[in-house]
């Protein structure tokens, strides 16, 4: 298929504003930032805000594109690279959160033409399968536009971009973001402004900071080969990483989607129950979520060896070996690597890595967990997550043999320890 919009998408509103007229909605998502600004009495210096529908590209790399520095005010933002076919995820922005642009202080690299910038999120998919033609034509029918039936997970937000922007939705989802123009970006040399870009500065090494953590971790990887006599392959290397960084919230992992920051979820979810008749299947849309924000008791994110959606996507070093073995090798040499991190003192107990993986509860799901030690059946995972769980309360089947659970990691906080209030 195509690459999902191939160009920047004209913002469906967008109008020169001035602090004064914005400052309550700024305040109502960042009060930090709103703060900082009151300080400055920018008066004068003018900010752009901007509104756009879901799937939108705001900006991309392509063609010397350059990355603004803005707010979201409210839904989110998604930065990922995309080539050929692949969307690899980097980032999501949502409400109260900044994305820092080329022009300010301290900015990160956007030197490159993979990089875009969308209205929501764009790697979301339904786990049920949708890939009956004539059902997806009665979808294409009733919101009045043509597309091939998605095949691939991947393939899927045409489907569900074409549907969100429809002549046929009256309530259509958007974005709006509050863009700072270059004249906020100019004053670096002023100290009255050295609070506004230190906040700049945090906002950036909040989200892309994580350099030092990194470089601790191949450092393991490195001892636990030296130590086992390992020798890990680039993509098993590739896969820990990717595990790592999404315990550490550097990157998001795949979340079961339950309110409409991300996507139109309600709108896609009644398409797929009412056109397509996906009616024994529950209609859970996974989309980008952090760790961070999810409820040990209700959620978890994943990752999963059929659809990653990160920078390592080569074949396999193996491709004689099955999917399951493929998988289990993973697993134990994963779990080497914890052991050696929690039982060794390389690391002090303060380490963010050290604390992290003490606090994080990693389960491999695999339909065929029979003779391999260590897996569960994938139809337990509502067992560990409410919203699946609670789907199937509702009569409603878990897509146990989709694609994606078809070898996953389920990530999760651990529970706060509880403490006994009697003596």
């Amino acid at each position: 298929m195509d690459p999902i919009i191939s160009s920047p998408t004209a913002a469906t509103e967008q109008r020169t504003v001035f602090w004064k007229n914005i400052r309550n909605r700024v305040k109502k998502v960042n009060p930090i930032l709103t703060k900082i600004i009151d300080d400055l009495s920018p008066d004068t210096l003018p900010l752009t805000l901007e509104k756009y529908n879901y799937g939108a590209i705001i900006a991309e790399g392509a063609r010397g594109g350059s990355f603004p520095t803005f707010l979201v005010l409210d839904k989110s933002c998604e930065v990922f690279f995309e080539y050929a076919t692949h969307l690899m995820m980097f980032r999501l922005i949502k409400a109260g959160e900044m994305g820092i642009g080329n022009m300010a202080p301290h900015a990160p690299d956007w030197q490159n033409s993979l990089w875009k910038l969308s209205s929501g999120g764009q790697n979301v998919f339904l786990p049920a399968k949708i890939s009956d033609y004539d059902k997806h034509k009665k979808i294409q029918d009733h919101f009045g536009f043509k597309v091939e039936h998605p095949l691939l997970l991947d393939d899927q937000r045409h489907t569900f971009n074409l549907i969100a922007n429809s002549a046929k939705v009256e309530d259509q989802w958007q974005s709006e973001i509050l863009v700072f123009d270059e004249c906020w970006l100019q004053h670096k040399d002023d100290p009255a402004w050295d609070q506004f870009y230190h906040y700049l500065l945090q906002e950036e090494l909040r989200h892309h900071g994580r350099i030092s953590e990194s470089h601790i971790f191949y450092l393991m990887t490195g001892i636990l080969q030296a130590e086992r006599d390992l020798k890990l392959t680039i993509s098993q290397l590739s896969e820990m990483t990717q595990l790592i960084m999404m315990m550490l919230n550097v990157t998001p992992g795949f979340i079961a989607l339950t309110d409409e920051s991300v996507m139109p979820v309600k709108l896609i979810q009644n398409a797929f129950t009412e056109h397509y008749n996906l009616k024994n299947y529950m209609p859970t849309i996974m989309g980008p979520g952090y760790l961070r924000d999810t409820d040990h008791l209700r959620q978890a994110i994943y990752f999963a060896l059929n659809h990653q959606c990160f920078f390592q996507f080569a074949p396999r070093e193996n491709g004689s070996e099955s999917h399951a073995n493929a998988f289990f090798t993973f697993y134990r040499v994963f779990v080497k690597l914890l052991h050696l991190i929690q039982t060794k003192d390389y690391l002090h107990t303060d380490n963010l890595i050290y604390q992290k993986i003490n606090s994080t509860e990693f389960n491999f799901y695999h339909p065929k967990s029979e003779g391999y030690r260590g897996f569960k059946p994938t139809t337990e995972i509502p067992l560990q997550d409410r919203v699946f769980a609670e789907a199937q309360e509702h009569g409603l089947q878990f897509p146990a043999k989709s694609h994606f659970f078809y070898g996953c990691v389920q990530i999760k906080k651990i529970p706060p320890p509880k403490i006994d209030s009697h003596p």
